[in-house]
C-alpha cells in the first residue's frame, strides 16, 4: 500500500495500479481504495476510477475531494444525471465550494437546464464576481427566454 502511494507520489500511476488495486479488490474499506481510484484516474481508466471513488466514498463519505472526483469521472463517462445528482447533494452541504458549484453548473447545462447552470454560476459570482470561468460559462449559454 504504501508502494503504490509512493508511486502515485512519483507519478507512477501504473505502478500505483498494479500495486493497490489488489488490495483495494480484497478490502474496499482501506485506503487502498483511495489509491487505486487516483491511479486508476490517472492512467485513464474511468470505470475503475468510478468503482473505487464510491468504494472509498462509503466508508469516508466526508473526503470532498473523492467525491468531486468521482463526480467528475461519471461525468466524464457520459453519466451527466448521476453527476448533477452527486454535485446537487455535494452543493447542498456546502453551498460555498465555488468549484463544486461551477461543475454543477456543467452537469446541468449538458442536461439541457440552463436556468439551473445560470442559477449556479450566478451564485459562484455572487461570491466572487471575478470569477473567469464561471463569467465565460454563462457568456457561452444560449441566451434566456
Amino acid at each position: 500500500m504504501a508502494a503504490g502511494q509512493a508511486a502515485l507520489a512519483e507519478g507512477d500511476a501504473a505502478r500505483a495500479l498494479a500495486l493497490c488495486e489488489p488490495i483495494a479488490a480484497e478490502r474496499l474499506a482501506s485506503e487502498a481504495a483511495r489509491c487505486a481510484a487516483e491511479a486508476a484516474e490517472a492512467t485513464g481508466d474511468g470505470a475503475l476510477a468510478v468503482r473505487y471513488w464510491r468504494a472509498h466514498l462509503a466508508h469516508h463519505p466526508d473526503d470532498e475531494d473523492a467525491v468531486l472526483r468521482l463526480a467528475r469521472e461519471v461525468g466524464r463517462a457520459g453519466d451527466d444525471g448521476a453527476a448533477r445528482a452527486l454535485l446537487a447533494a455535494f452543493v447542498k452541504d456546502h453551498p460555498d465550494h465555488l468549484r463544486a458549484r461551477l461543475n454543477l453548473g456543467v452537469a446541468l447545462a449538458r442536461l439541457g437546464d440552463y436556468a439551473g447552470a445560470r442559477a449556479q454560476w450566478r451564485a459562484i459570482l455572487d461570491r466572487a464576481p471575478d470569477h473567469a470561468d464561471a463569467r465565460q460559462l454563462i457568456e457561452q449559454l444560449p441566451p434566456p427566454r
